[in-house]
């Protein structure tokens, strides 16, 4: 299991870190939550679940695409 930073993943997925902590929020991805002490906490994205969030938007994006072109 590959574990990314915020920044990472937001490069990965190609969007900014504030839209990766949104989706975490609402459970679109899976995190670990560290918590680092002093009320700060570091979120880590799993590499591979980044991966599969990305399929699925893929995917719902050519449906959306299909639908409006029929």
């Amino acid at each position: 299991m590959n574990l990314l930073s915020t920044n990472k993943a937001a490069l990965l997925a190609g969007l900014g870190p504030d839209s990766m902590r949104y989706h975490a929020r609402k459970g679109h991805l899976v995190t670990i939550t560290i918590d680092r002490g002093h009320g700060r906490i570091e979120r880590l994205f799993v590499q591979e679940d980044v991966e599969r969030f990305l399929r699925d938007r893929a995917t719902r994006t050519e449906a959306r695409l299909a639908r409006k072109a029929s």
